[in-house]
């Protein structure tokens, strides 16, 4: 049996896609510490029967969902700061600690003398509102669908920082101003349902319009849809990976607080982190677009990039059927041609695994498969290309099925028909007139694997 003193572990239910053990591993092989990290899956029913021998059998925990409340009736004491959030993540001798505060703030945007709005009530939540508090916030707002529950944790802040500016709201489109940063603390957009959003997506879409900056605690997926939207409209926004990181990496300083973790070291964890959770959490990346905005190229590109599998769904429907697009639609019409699509398309997505898929500029004008692709792992980048610019890049549009003489304006009617429909369904616009590799990394950076110069 291994003495308890090498013994470590994260406790919570469910664990099968956990990266703690990955991101412990990984620390622990840069500071020189052999020792073994467990996934301790228990069973909410049997948590204060298994619990106590866990607590006797590791030196050192890690805590999360459902127990990082629960758990602290075990233990013998807090330090203050998990005392104050009442949430224990990082356990040492049966003694709590918390270190998400830390590594929010590590992360996070400059909250001082800011006006902060926190989206959701929850654990997360409460640790963002009182590292807000405890660098001393302008002001904080805190929005629930619960309107109680936002009550009670504004009522916590206050007993713990008396004087500070901090209330509840039911409806955030009452705040005035335009200078928010918003602070996301709900499980909304987690994977694998990358639709969710913590508001009705107008409300979203209205709410950015008043934000600065915004920080998403979900890290999986990499880039969730809010962060997407936000980085649409040109608002810096970032998710939860850096916390993620910085949590962990903080847990290791209590654990062993003589290891030396070298910057270069943690840099290279830090890039990795990002393929881990493309990896862990397949998530399909679909690109839509007017033709000649250049899908094809910038799926190839990204996929040169990021090492990500490309699928060209109008390739995987030449493939199925042994001849051409242009073919198909002169013997079989467009509504066979359609049904194809939608029919390929679900097989795509469907692969299990994190994928670039480019689709044809009619695939996501049919609501099935936008509504396809909404109950599905997926997030879709619409690459915003000018008229002009296509019509350089695609002149008279030789097997073009739907081209037509660039004279009439039904190409303009039908341009700016479709562009509604894309911009409705995507999660990241982004304009596809700048230079491809430029494009590409671009994209590859909104998910971290690249680094992000901007």
């Amino acid at each position: 049996m291994t003495d308890k003193k090498f013994c470590y572990g994260l406790i919570g239910h469910p664990l099968a896609h956990s990266l703690s053990p990955w991101i412990h591993r990984q620390l622990m092989d840069i500071a020189g510490l052999d020792y073994p990290y467990d996934l301790i899956d228990i069973n909410p029913q049997d948590f204060l029967r298994e619990m106590p021998s866990v607590l006797a059998r590791f030196r050192g925990l890690n805590c999360t969902i459902p127990y990082k409340e629960r758990v602290i009736s075990l233990l013998d004491s807090l330090d203050s700061q998990a005392a104050a959030l009442r949430s224990v993540n990082t356990i040492l001798n049966s003694r709590g600690y918390n270190t998400d505060h830390e590594g929010f703030l590590n992360d996070g945007p400059d909250l001082y003398d800011r006006r902060i709005l926190i989206l959701g009530a929850g654990g997360v939540s409460r640790m963002l509102a009182f590292a807000a508090a405890g660098v001393r916030a302008g002001e904080i707002a805190v929005w629930s669908r619960r309107v109680e529950q936002s009550a009670a944790l504004i009522h916590d802040l206050n007993d713990v920082y008396p004087g500070i500016k901090a209330y509840s709201v039911e409806d955030v489109l009452s705040l005035q101003g335009r200078s928010w940063v918003v602070l996301h603390g709900t499980p909304a957009g987690m994977w694998p349902h990358t639709d969710g959003l913590p508001l009705p997506e107008d409300t979203v879409r209205k709410l950015l319009g008043r934000t600065v900056e915004l920080y998403d605690t979900v890290y999986n997926p990499v880039a969730t849809r809010l962060v997407l939207m936000a980085r649409s409209l040109g608002i810096r926004a970032r998710g939860g990976l850096g916390m993620l990181f910085g949590q962990a990496l903080a847990a290791q300083k209590i654990w062993h607080p003589q290891a030396d973790f070298a910057e270069d070291d943690l840099l290279e964890i830090k890039r990795k982190l990002a393929q881990a959770v493309m990896s862990h959490f397949p998530v399909s990346l679909v690109f839509t677009g007017f033709m000649g905005s250049g899908k094809s190229t910038i799926g190839r590109l990204l996929s040169e990039l990021t090492g990500l599998p490309l699928i060209d769904l109008d390739e995987a429907i030449e493939a199925d059927q042994g001849r051409t697009i242009s073919d198909i639609f002169a013997a079989e019409g467009e509504i066979y041609f359609r049904d194809l699509e939608h029919r390929l398309l679900g097989v795509c997505l469907d692969s299990g695994k994190t994928q670039i898929i480019t689709t044809g500029g009619g695939a996501l004008i049919a609501e099935r498969n936008r509504e396809l692709i909404r109950s599905k792992a997926a997030l879709v980048i619409y690459l915003s290309c000018s008229l002009p610019e296509i019509k350089r890049r695609v002149g008279q549009g030789s097997g073009r099925p739907l081209w037509r003489d660039e004279q009439s304006d039904e190409l303009q009617k039908l341009y700016d028909r479709r562009q509604n429909i894309y911009n409705s369904v995507a999660d990241r616009v982004i304009s596809a007139d700048q230079e491809p590799e430029r494009l590409a990394a671009q994209i590859a950076a909104d998910f971290g694997l690249q680094e992000d110069n901007r």
